[in-house]
This record gives C-alpha cells, structure tokens and sequence, in this order.
C-alpha cells in the first residue's frame, strides 16, 4: 500500500494483519513515469533546436511524434 501521510496507529493496524508497509521518497523522479518522457522529449528539442528558427517550432515538431 502506499500512503502521503497516515497515523501510526493506522500503520500498526495495517501491520497488525499482516501486511508491510514500505515507504517511497518524498519525490523520485525515477518513480514517476512522466520524467522518462520529459528527459526524452527534452533531448530530442535540443537535437532539432538548430533546424528551426524558434524554439515552438522545433517543440512543434518532437511533439508530432509522440
């Protein structure tokens, strides 16, 4: 399960059932699926940024091919 914030007696019950809590980050891009595209959409503006005269171009064109 994953929770932003909860009591610890919420957390006791839970693992009173057995169940184990595991907790994540407080913000990790590598678990969020978003920032693989973002990171690849950025790489390919800057491969084509030469090509066009403004940057809504190029933005323009990588995005075609999403």
């Amino acid at each position: 399960m994953i929770f932003s914030t909860a009591r610890v007696e919420f957390y006791k019950l839970i693992e009173s059932v057995g169940c184990r809590i595991l907790f994540l980050p407080t913000y990790s891009p590598d678990l969020n699926p978003i920032e693989h595209y973002w990171f690849k959409i950025k790489n390919e503006i800057r491969k084509v940024t030469g090509q066009f005269k403004d940057i809504s171009m190029a933005v323009e064109h990588v995005l075609k091919f999403i």
